[in-house]
């Protein structure tokens, strides 16, 4: 569940996992897959493409649970999304990570 890539240069470990993921943004609804979860941002799949900088609300529905978080997208790349979670509205990301690390 856990994995690191040596590619890559986040320093936070990270939960690979396939859920349904929504960005709100300006009132349209854009969805995609989770790729992956750390403590503080998600990496989604989707065709859409979000701008870095841009402030976006998030919602991941995973079996019984569900997390929903505001954030600023970070970086836009080749049909992936990261979404960093600002501090004060993340503690729903926090705690969706902390149920996956503990399964």
């Amino acid at each position: 569940m856990f994995y690191d890539d040596e590619n890559d240069l986040r320093k936070i470990s990270r939960i690979a996992i396939d859920a349904s993921a929504f960005i709100s943004l300006g009132g349209r609804m854009f969805s995609g897959r989770l790729k992956d979860v750390s403590i503080q941002s998600v990496c989604l799949m989707m065709e859409a493409s979000i701008p870095a900088g841009t402030t976006v609300d998030v919602v991941i529905v995973y079996k019984a649970s569900r997390a929903v978080f505001r954030g600023y997208v970070t970086r836009t790349n080749q049909g992936e999304v990261v979404v960093y979670g600002a501090e004060k509205s993340s503690a729903s990301l926090r705690s969706f990570y902390a149920k996956l690390a503990a399964a």
